[in-house]
């Protein structure tokens, strides 16, 4: 641009979506400046010569672009009933601590604090068979909530997982399969898989082969469990092997089994950190999926061992 009338860096003045840029040197054809901290998005700037005017610059040709970027987060593991105070390293955030939103394994993260380099949230409590069971965690729930269904037969995929035994998932190819895709950075360790079969004793031999696998890239397969005999009449649970590995992908799989219904319990291993920012100034809101991923760790749970007295007056 071109600030005509502007002899001195004090005649001038620059605003990003209303922040006030410094202007550090102004000539006939060019004006240096140091950005203030900006929360991400697409901003418009605003050029003001002091006895001159005002030019604006269209955020569609000559507005300025910041990116939300998250380079580390610390500690990577925590708490699985929550409470731990999480740091998450970048640029892009939004000074409102309330117009940045973190979210790990689809649990939010409450915002503390913020400043343009580090955001800190507090992670809530992860429900999983694990965290229910062992810490009394929640109702039970599972990370199936917000995972994407796979199956040889697309179509019908989604009926194996909709907790409705007058449905159920079939397909007579080989090999036929269905499972959840846990979505990216996220891997969980299967435990228990409860199944019920078709209503014949057809479909409760079918069981018998069927083969729990896991995959970390949706086409190459581990098996993890092999079911021996042929099923119960109504739900019948298998509990997976310890020490497993944890998987993205989990599926069972047989050449041509019919009728099925499906649950699966799975404990989460780690999950990427979501954040979000959309702060009043910026043109739209801005998510970024971090590379970074978070533990919800046992070995980082808290548990109290005893308590004395455990009464009082």
């Amino acid at each position: 641009m071109t600030p005509y009338g502007a002899s001195a860096a004090g005649n001038v003045s620059v605003t990003l979506g209303g922040v006030a840029a410094t202007v550090t040197s102004v000539s006939d054809t060019l004006i240096n400046i140091t950005l203030p901290a900006l929360a991400s998005g697409n901003y418009q700037m605003q050029v003001e010569v002091e006895g001159v005017g005002i030019a604006l610059a269209s955020p569609a040709n000559l507005g300025f672009s910041v990116a939300l970027y998250v380079g580390s987060v610390a500690p990577v593991r925590g708490s699985m009933a929550g409470g731990t105070s999480v740091t998450v390293s970048g640029y892009g955030f939004a000074s409102d601590v309330d117009q940045n939103h973190v979210m790990i394994c689809n649990v939010p993260c409450e915002p503390t604090a913020v400043t343009s380099t580090q955001l800190v949230c507090i992670s809530g409590p992860i429900l999983t068979p694990t965290s229910t069971t062992t810490y009394k965690l929640g109702g039970g729930e599972t990370l199936l909530s917000g995972a994407e269904t796979l199956a040889s037969y697309t179509a019908r995929g989604e009926l194996a997982f909709d907790s409705n035994i007058s449905t159920n998932y079939d397909h007579g190819s080989d090999p036929c399969w269905v499972g959840i895709d846990l979505g990216y950075g996220t891997a969980a360790l299967l435990t228990k898989v409860r199944l019920i079969p078709y209503f014949s004793g057809w479909g409760r031999s079918q069981i018998a082969g069927l083969q729990v696998q896991g995959s970390h890239n949706g086409s190459t397969w581990s098996t993890v469990y092999t079911i021996m005999d042929e099923a119960a009449t109504g739900w019948n649970t298998y509990d997976m092997p310890e020490n497993i590995t944890a998987y993205r992908y989990l599926r069972v799989s047989k050449a041509g089994f019919h009728g099925i219904e499906l649950t699966t319990f799975t404990d989460v291993a780690a999950c990427p950190i979501k954040v979000e920012v959309d702060a009043d100034d910026v043109s739209e809101s801005n998510v970024v999926v971090a590379n970074q991923t978070f533990e919800y760790s046992t070995a980082d749970t808290p548990t109290i061992t005893g308590l004395s007295p455990t009464m009082g007056s």
